[in-house]
């Protein structure tokens, strides 16, 4: 469609791995062997000393190319991910200074990152047009809202998996914009020993329960499973997926409805900042 993209890395992971941090990285059982990352992208299940497998009709592109590639793109944390709302609103108000730069933007996030979309689109709603996440690790909700019980499965789960909650006021806000939240197939559906098994359990869970408390307050939030939509063997990443046209498809369709697919703005790119101050004296 002749968008601009901009791909933003969390800080202390990816290509913004880079840190100074001294402080002890406890890895949850995703990042700590090949196996159960594997099993966290849903390509199939691999419980060692047995092989990996994959699950049947699974859109997880098998070829021994596409596997090296895939753990390629696996990078270590390097440095504890504070999980407290000082950090969130860091994050959101980080993102916030970005989109002043780049204008108003659709917004998409991918697992982790979900919890600092949210956190983006309440510190700049006039900013974010839509947001589309794909398969959010966390969601908030406001003060005070009644939550169902829900069995986590482990005590693992349970630590890292709780939502997060906000003001009404600052909740409000995910009311401005268009939400569509995208979850692929194979999540199970009981509790299990597995410990990714039940993180996507809870997420998807979480996603409905989130979307009737932004809805009830005017918002407008949509979850698709794609399975029940027809659309099965996706994984943990549907955009990478042998079918990733189909849910770039899904996308631009929601878009047009949603009356944000024009071109009628051309992107002009970053403002730049005028830079006064060089702590590097150049030489003329």
């Amino acid at each position: 469609m002749g968008w601009a993209a901009y791909i933003i890395d969390q800080p202390r992971r990816g290509r913004a791995g880079r840190t100074l941090s001294t402080e002890i990285v406890n890895a949850v059982p995703t990042t700590s062997r090949e196996s159960a990352v594997w099993d966290a992208f849903r390509n199939g299940v691999w419980n060692p000393p047995n092989k990996p497998s994959i699950y049947k009709e699974s859109q997880f592109p098998s070829d021994p190319t596409s596997v090296e590639q895939f753990f390629r793109q696996q990078t270590p944390d390097t440095g504890a991910e504070p999980r407290n709302l000082e950090y969130y609103n860091f994050m959101g108000n980080t993102m916030a200074e970005l989109l002043e730069l780049t204008g108003e933007s659709i917004l998409l996030t991918h697992s982790k990152s979900g919890i600092y979309g949210w956190f983006t689109a309440m510190h700049a709603p006039h900013k974010v047009k839509a947001i589309i996440a794909f398969e959010p690790g966390h969601f908030v909700f406001p003060d005070g809202e009644k939550l169902p019980d829900i069995d986590y499965g482990m005590e693992a789960v349970a630590k890292t998996q709780q939502p997060v909650f906000v003001s009404e006021k600052e909740f409000k806000k995910l009311t401005e914009m268009p939400i569509l939240i995208i979850y692929g197939d194979n999540i199970a559906k009981e509790p299990s020993n597995v410990f990714n098994e039940n993180v996507w359990r809870i997420s998807s869970t979480r996603a409905l329960e989130f979307a009737k408390a932004v809805n009830s307050r005017g918002g407008d939030v949509r979850v698709i499973k794609l399975p029940e939509i027809g659309i099965k063997g996706n994984t943990h990443a549907p955009f990478a997926d042998k079918n990733n046209l189909e849910i770039a498809g899904l996308i631009a369709k929601y878009l047009n409805e949603k009356g944000l697919d024009k071109t009628d703005k051309p992107h002009s790119g970053p403002k730049i900042k005028v830079v006064k101050d060089y702590t590097i004296p150049l030489k003329k």
